[in-house]
């Protein structure tokens, strides 16, 4: 049989309200040539059950569900275990993508076979607010992922060969939540290159308890910074920078968005 040139992952935890729609946005890609691997990271809902019903629907669904609930990183590498194609795409499983997506970085990465993964500009949609363009820069570097992550980690769309070089995600407490971020420091290290579409291709839900900031998670992304820069060999100097999420949590929002708008 004839292995799909595109594998897409997606781990879920009680994603039963939306899970459907971001499935569907996938199946109705303009490219089909692709298998849809998800895991069920022990939903307490309806989720495990709406997946059974997709997949009689198409076969390239393909369910696995982990014994106990393990988190994202866990779960995306039960994913990775799988997949079969050249390509491998992200996707969140509150999320959608446009029908052109999987088309568009497929014929990006043939034609540009120097850079090993690809991601795009989004349109966010942010509780009762008007969607918005989210942006990112088109060609990352590697300063960039001193201060942020420079993908929109469910946008992209990263070589087979370039997840097992990096050894997929870090299972750990301390890139809980972050573990897109430890990822970009550890693909830099290996001195690989991305590519940001500047078309959005992708609908990105966030709310605001997925942006709540707190001590514990600035002090989580500290140590993540702390252990990439000692990968990345930065001069010691730039390591003030570690202050950063401690004073994003610190500093009132309206002061933040006053620095935000003035960059």
């Amino acid at each position: 049989m004839k292995k799909p040139s595109v594998s897409v992952i997606m781990a879920t935890y009680d994603g039963q309200d939306r899970i459907s729609l971001s499935i569907r946005s996938i199946l109705s890609q303009t490219y089909d040539d692709f298998e849809f691997i998800i895991c069920d990271d022990c939903s307490t809902d309806n989720t495990y059950k709406i997946l059974q019903e997709l997949a009689q629907t198409d076969s390239r669904i393909k369910i696995i569900r982990n014994e106990k609930n393990s988190k994202l990183a866990y779960s995306l590498n039960k994913c990775l275990e799988l997949c079969q194609g050249e390509f491998i795409a992200r996707m969140d499983d509150d999320d959608e993508s446009l029908p052109h997506r999987l088309e568009t970085q497929v014929n990006f990465l043939t034609q540009h076979p120097e850079y090993s993964v690809v991601g795009s500009n989004a349109i966010l949609k942010e509780d009762n607010k008007e969607p918005t363009l989210l942006k990112v820069k088109e060609f990352p570097k590697t300063n960039d992922v001193l201060l942020g992550t420079p993908f929109i980690h469910p946008t992209i769309m990263m070589r087979k060969q370039t997840y097992d070089l990096l050894n997929g995600y870090t299972v750990s407490s301390t890139t809980k939540r972050s573990q897109d971020w430890d990822l970009w420091f550890r693909f830099f290290a290996k001195k690989q290159k991305g590519y940001n579409i500047q078309e959005p291709l992708y609908l990105y839900t966030r709310n605001s308890l997925q942006t709540k900031k707190t001590i514990q998670s600035a002090l989580t992304c500290t140590k993540i910074m702390l252990h990439g820069y000692h990968q990345l060999k930065v001069p010691f100097y730039k390591y003030v920078l570690l202050v950063k999420p401690l004073v994003s949590v610190l500093l009132p929002n309206f002061i933040l968005k006053y620095i935000h708008l003035t960059k």
